[in-house]
């Protein structure tokens, strides 16, 4: 265990700068992520439209990644990174500045399309600044480890904004306004980053792939497909869930996603030593498990304190998942294709999440609380089934791709 924070304390000072500036990412997005919803219900915005808008905002976020992997390696990955956090912060800070639907819409396409940007270059520019495939897993956890534990602090701090700056229109608008400028230092911060170094890259079947990914890059999209159909039945409402289901307060709420960020943390920072302990194909059986029973549970009455304790765990182990077999996936994918894969990944994740978002906003509409985890369950059941038969033969002809630094250990475990 010492040895393991050794090796992430070793990280290069580029992804530790990169990752000092995910913490204020992480903040205004905690913080947007508690205070949205609630900004457009005080406005007597209903949950269905709500979903309307989310689902817009996935599907924008899904085209505009894919258009953007083909050009990100002219334009330059850090460029692209940039340009995002700056449509991020704007559109953030924009939806509080409005009262009608189109405006929320519009700003709700700013800030997606800037989150676009910065799926499509983030990982693909991390791991240029990385000099082995352990640093890449690595990298690629502590990312989402700084990230959800500070979404956890910005939820905290959301969660009591709007006790010393509660005017406005609502309540919550000028909390939403202040997102944008938390968001800014992002940019101020990679602004530093070094520019990408240009890898060699081979001429012919190479420059073909460019535009044709291999089979292997839509393998794994199809199976991304899956995590953001799961992830879109109930992240983007637990807000809502927890403030009608437990008729929670707002600072409630705040609380139980604070705690729910510190879990995510945990288990973001923790996954890859499972990884290198259990191996592969171990660890994700013993994931899916963890977070496939949890939200059938869900599914039932349960007392509150057994509902929050389920529902922190679940989230926990969805969330290990997500990071760590997407992680393998895109080091699985050669350099000069995954550009394209966190385009076709982000495509792959928003058609389902346009879909699912739509669903879950007009189940909850029907004051129904407990089907969303149903479903979700239902859907990673499914995501297991075609993670077990398609992607982990691709990840088995990638030796490499569980970035372990004991190979015999995950020949053990398959």
């Amino acid at each position: 265990m010492l040895y393991y924070f050794k090796q992430i304390g070793s990280l290069p000072s580029s992804v530790r700068l990169f990752l000092f500036s995910e913490s204020f990412l992480g903040i205004g997005q905690g913080i947007f992520g508690l205070l949205f919803n609630l900004h457009l219900l005080a406005l007597h915005v209903n949950e269905s439209e709500i979903g309307k808008i989310t689902a817009l905002g996935t599907l924008i976020m899904g085209l505009g990644s894919i258009s953007i992997s083909y050009f990100i390696d002219q334009w330059g990955r850090k460029r692209t990174l940039l340009c995002g956090v700056l449509l991020i912060a704007a559109g953030s800070s924009g939806v509080s500045l409005g009262s009608n639907l189109m405006h929320f819409y519009f700003a709700y396409g700013i800030y997606s399309f800037g989150l676009a940007l910065l799926i499509a270059s983030e990982f693909s520019l991390l791991f240029t600044y990385c000099q082995s495939k352990q640093q890449e897993t690595l990298s690629y956890s502590m990312v989402f480890a700084v990230f959800t534990l500070f979404v956890g602090i910005g939820t905290y701090a959301g969660g009591w904004l709007p006790r010393y700056f509660g005017y406005g229109n609502t309540i919550y608008q000028v909390p939403l306004l202040l997102t944008g400028g938390i968001i800014f230092f992002v940019f101020v911060f990679r602004l530093l980053l070094p520019k990408e170094e240009p890898r060699k890259r081979e001429t012919g079947e190479l420059k073909e792939r460019k535009w044709i990914p291999q089979r292997s890059v839509f393998i794994f999209t199809g199976f991304s497909i899956f995590l953001g159909a799961a992830f879109a039945l109930l992240t983007p409402f637990f807000n809502i869930i927890l403030k009608y289901r437990l008729s929670m307060a707002d600072d409630q709420i705040a609380l139980i996603l604070t705690l729910n960020g510190l879990v995510l943390f945990i288990s973001s920072l923790f996954s890859p030593y499972i990884l290198e302990r259990w191996g592969l194909r171990k660890t994700a059986a013993m994931i899916f498990f963890s977070t496939v029973v949890p939200s059938f549970i869900l599914g039932m009455i349960l007392p509150m304190s057994v509902f929050i304790t389920l529902f922190l765990f679940r989230s926990g182990a969805f969330t290990a998942l997500t990071n760590l077999l997407e992680g393998q996936m895109m080091q699985a994918t050669p350099d000069h294709e995954r550009s394209i894969f966190s385009g076709l990944r982000s495509l792959g994740r928003s058609l389902a999440a346009t879909a699912m978002s739509l669903v879950s906003g007009y189940i909850l509409l029907q004051k129904d609380y407990t089907l969303p985890f149903i479903l979700s369950g239902a859907v990673l059941v499914l995501g297991y089934l075609y993670f077990r038969y398609l992607v982990l033969p691709c990840l088995d002809e990638q030796p490499h791709a569980s970035g372990s630094a004991h190979p015999a250990t995950e020949e053990a475990s398959t």
